[in-house]
């Protein structure tokens, strides 16, 4: 049985192994000029950012993951952002990363992790909560609409590779 609740930093051998290969939709492993190891080690990187944070600063951040006995399956980091909350006057919410064990997906997993994020979402008071999503991870795109999330905006990427080698 798959239960949740919030990080510890024993988990975090575990969230590094999930972050380093969940995203394989994201730009960043579709660019074959960027070194694979490379790309691992961002989103190792990212996670830890985001894993500080919710430690640092828990009333603005929260990091929930799904467990199976021992074994972390996914995770979920929030915050509230700062700079979106003081200019519009509300409390604007942001998952920043949300990724699952590949046996874990199509199985409603994330769709329960979602309601519980926009659980902390409500206790603290948000009034809108963004997230962003690669166009082609249609299995992410129809949780977050499942949800009630819908699109506002869709952009591109555009990169100049400014290294002639």
């Amino acid at each position: 049985m798959v239960t949740f609740r919030k990080v510890k930093p024993s988990d975090v051998p575990q969230l590094r192994e999930i972050a380093s290969t969940a995203f394989k939709h994201h730009r960043f492993w579709l660019d074959k000029k960027l070194d694979p190891e490379r790309v691992k080690e961002y989103y190792v990187k990212d996670l830890d950012r985001l894993v500080t944070a919710s430690f640092n600063d828990p009333e603005k951040n929260n990091f929930l993951v799904a467990v199976e006995g021992e074994k972390v399956v996914g995770y979920i980091a929030l915050r509230i952002d700062d700079l979106l909350t003081s200019t519009f006057r509300f409390k604007w919410g942001v998952i920043g990363s949300f990724a699952l064990r590949e046996g874990y997906r199509h199985k409603g997993l994330g769709s329960e992790m979602l309601k519980k994020a926009l659980e902390w979402f409500v206790s603290k008071g948000a009034s809108r909560v963004d997230v962003w999503t690669d166009s082609e991870n249609i299995p992410a795109i129809q949780c977050y609409e499942k949800a009630g999330f819908r699109t506002i905006y869709s952009g591109l990427t555009l990169t100049l590779n400014m290294r002639r080698d």
